[in-house]
């Protein structure tokens, strides 16, 4: 439903007449959505894995980066700046 979410919101992640801090706001939402449907998992590795892959793809839309860039996660966090 969160990945749902943040596809629907593609043509504020590429607008560029939207500020970043705008951008982190949304994402924050889309992520509340994200987490209150894990509430009741129990997390394996595996899932863990995809839940970071989510959070890196949503960085990567918000940010502009295409996955044709080869760009690692870890590249990826520290442009967003964390």
């Amino acid at each position: 439903m969160a990945r749902q979410k943040a596809v629907e919101l593609t043509t504020i992640w590429k607008n560029k007449n939207v500020t970043s801090a705008l951008k982190i706001r949304v994402k924050s939402m889309v992520w509340a959505v994200f987490q209150y449907g894990v509430k009741g998992w129990t997390l394996k590795k595996s899932d863990r894995n995809r839940i970071e892959s989510f959070e890196v793809c949503c960085w990567r839309k918000m940010l502009g980066i295409s996955w044709k860039e080869h760009c690692t996660n870890i590249s990826i966090l520290v442009r967003k700046g964390s």
